[in-house]
């Protein structure tokens, strides 16, 4: 007995360190890397629709519907997720080592060329969930008369779990799931190949060819992009430099682009440059005499990725010639620290700089520098970019509306936590106004009862950092699918479904009997895993939005505004320290983000992290 209340103690020691860091955002999230013809996105915590923009980040609560002969492509990591015309998709759940995605209308395909242990992958349907468990390519159609699922797997393999139904699924077999309080699941023949898989297949082609993953990670999403762009030159200081080879010779990077508010990072660059993706949310960009190069962190750790790796600049007094007020910034060099403004620990602000920074032994060395008002920053006067308040917090197009500034202006502003311009709604949706608002609301999703420990890990593969598994070559489109006897190899070895094994971490929460949401409208859509509480409205967000411009909400105050209370103060240190932030009346108590000490929580006892 004395031995479990040991180990009930240990876990829930650990347990209770897991859930501190719960509240950090994801280190991964999904680009958009690819689209033609009609696709519009809704993103979380919004009911308007924009046109869906390529480089913006998505990430949880995100939707995606595409029309007509319209198709989207989402790179996640290690998967991409590809969707044809005709089609809605939802995030429903992104994090470290989770992926969950809701279909509820269409064809969706999912290319995943690794899986780590302990990752986690949901694909969400009108008849089941398919909880995918070795790498492969898959696909998922629904019914356009909403009677059936059709499920095939081209390689890999995935396990259906759903009321009356736990079967496993492996390379080159189809099954068709039809009903939903008892699901029947009938093996049939793969469906005909389309244009659709052909695209597909050309796109796997060309992420698996791309020379980029001899000198970056190549689950940095934006990596193929590069090697069309731009060359790799070694450099003796920094390793392999990345230069842009269409660009003009005043180019700057961050000034083609613009501002976009995703939480919970808050502000976020979306680079106008079709590759402009993997260069301005990981690694750091330097100048090499008249050219701008982008130096990628190192090969061996685990991406982190970054809303824009930019120093602001600002503070009382500070202007550039204009009669409004601007906001201005500039790329971060090799060895200066990124601060995140928004809510994160310690243990999160070194691993978002060790996977950007390369030739940097002692990372917190570098950070102390930064918050200690000791930085030079190298591309302060080359690399400032500034425009008007109002077109930063619109989200508008940044480089027709650039102020100059001169070099001795660069250098008098002092750096600052982050922008002071609170976003408006149009700057939230991710793109332009939707020229058609799709006429669909958010479908309910019911979780259904899995048998217990049935959340299953990632089946072993091969480990981070080394090669994906080759994609099927492309093959005409007019080549039938092969039937199940004639399936083309897998990847690797097709394994039956992982034994059962309790989470090792809080990234998808386990599963729980059937408790249907309340519904919205949509057809329902079955999960294994409950989904993560909706983002409040943005109406609902923004008077604390306002009253500390340019900072996103924390998780607590998140959680207030969605339970109809008062969001409540701000409670995490800035570094550093915002001029917008009002003094402290008192002295401060407890911890913030990153340990810092931060103010009372108004009348609620020590601030502790949410």
């Amino acid at each position: 007995m004395r031995r479990l209340v040991s180990i009930a103690l240990v876990w829930a020691a650990s347990a209770a360190g897991l859930q501190a860091q719960a509240n950090d955002p994801p280190s991964r999230v999904a680009r958009i890397s690819a689209l033609q013809g009609q696709a519009s996105l809704q993103s979380a915590g919004s009911t308007a629709w924009s046109e869906a923009a390529l480089n913006y980040t998505v990430t949880t609560g995100d939707r995606v519907i595409t029309e007509g002969n319209g198709r989207a492509e989402l790179e996640i990591g290690p998967m991409t997720v590809r969707i044809a015309g005709n089609s809605d998709v939802t995030v429903t759940n992104l994090a470290d080592r989770f992926l969950q995605l809701g279909v509820e209308q269409g064809t969706m395909r999912l290319s995943v060329y690794r899986i780590v242990a302990g990752d986690s992958i949901e694909i969400d349907t009108p008849n089941g969930a398919l909880i995918v468990t070795t790498p492969g390519e898959y696909r998922v159609d629904i019914a356009d008369d909403d009677s059936h699922t059709l499920v095939s797997v081209d390689a890999g393999g995935l396990t259906i779990v759903g009321p009356g139904v736990n079967q496993i699924v492996r390379g080159g077999q189809a099954v068709r799931l039809a009903g939903t309080d008892r699901i029947d699941a009938t093996s049939v023949a793969r469906p005909a190949r389309t244009s659709f898989d052909q695209w597909a297949a050309e796109r796997d082609h060309r992420d698996a060819t791309a020379g980029c993953s001899q000198y970056m990670n190549s689950d940095i999403p934006g990596c193929a992009d590069l090697d069309e762009a731009g060359q790799w030159e070694a450099n003796p200081e920094y390793g392999t430099v990345w230069y842009p080879s269409r660009v003009s010779n005043d180019w700057v990077p961050y000034r083609d682009g613009h501002w976009a508010w995703i939480e919970p990072w808050g502000w976020s660059w979306v680079a106008d440059e079709p590759w402009g993706y993997a260069p301005f949310h990981y690694g750091r960009w330097a100048r090499f005499g008249p050219r701008w190069g982008w130096i990628p962190g190192p090969m061996g750790q685990r991406p982190y990725y970054a809303p824009a790796l930019v120093a602001f600049v600002g503070g009382p007094g500070w202007s550039v010639g204009v009669s409004v007020g601007t906001q201005a910034w500039f790329p971060l060099g090799p060895r200066e620290a990124y601060i995140p403004s928004y809510h994160h620990d310690d243990v999160y602000e070194r691993r978002v700089n060790s996977a950007n920074v390369r030739n940097v032994t002692n990372i917190t060395a570098i950070i102390d520098v930064q918050k200690g008002g000791r930085g030079e920053y190298v591309n302060r006067g080359a690399g400032m970019t500034a425009v008007p308040t109002d077109v930063f917090r619109n989200g508008r197009a940044v480089g027709r509306d650039v102020v100059p500034v001169r070099p001795d202006d660069a250098r008098r502003g002092m750096i600052i936590a982050h922008p002071s311009a609170a976003p408006v709604e149009r700057a939230t949706l991710g793109g332009r106004p939707a020229a058609h608002q799709p006429d669909v609301v958010r479908p309910p999703m019911i979780t259904t009862a899995a048998p217990r420990g049935d959340r299953m890990r990632g089946a072993p593969s091969r480990g981070e950092g080394q090669p994906r598994y080759a994609p099927t070559p492309p093959t005409p489109v007019a080549t039938p699918m092969p039937q199940p006897s004639q399936a083309r190899p897998a990847a690797r070895p097709d394994a039956p479904a992982p034994a059962p094994a309790a989470p090792s971490a809080p990234s998808a929460p386990p599963a729980q009997p059937a408790t249907p949401s309340q519904p919205r409208g949509g057809r329902p859509i079955m999960t294994r895993t409950p989904p993560p509480p909706a983002q409040p409205p943005f109406e609902a967000r923004t008077p604390a939005l306002e009253q500390h411009p340019g900072r996103p909400l924390e998780p607590k105050q998140i959680e207030n505004v969605r339970n109809g209370r008062p969001a409540g103060p701000a409670r995490d240190a800035e570094t550093p320290p915002h001029p917008a932030q009002p003094p402290t009346a008192e002295p401060a108590r407890g911890r913030g983000a990153g340990g810092r000490r931060t103010p009372p929580d108004s009348g609620r006892g020590p601030a502790r992290k949410p």
